[in-house]
């Protein structure tokens, strides 16, 4: 089955990957040419966001499917 679908999924997923990654690189020019207050607001509220999200408690079906990782 992988060899008769990796030939038509993989253009797709190189597609989106580059076009990921130019997204990244504007971004990353983006915040570059921010002035410092803008940099350290984007900083805080990134910090802030990371904050809530790993204080927020989770059961351990709601941890697996936002890992997604464990066998559950």
């Amino acid at each position: 089955m992988h060899h008769a679908v990796a030939p038509r999924i993989a253009p797709l997923l190189y597609g989106i990957a580059a076009r990921l990654e130019s997204y990244s690189a504007a971004l990353s020019l983006l915040f570059t040419k921010a002035n410092r207050g803008t940099r350290l607001a984007a900083g805080a509220v990134a910090l802030a966001l990371f904050a809530l999200a790993a204080s927020t408690p989770l059961s351990m079906g709601q941890q697996c499917l936002l890992m997604d990782r464990c066998g559950c």
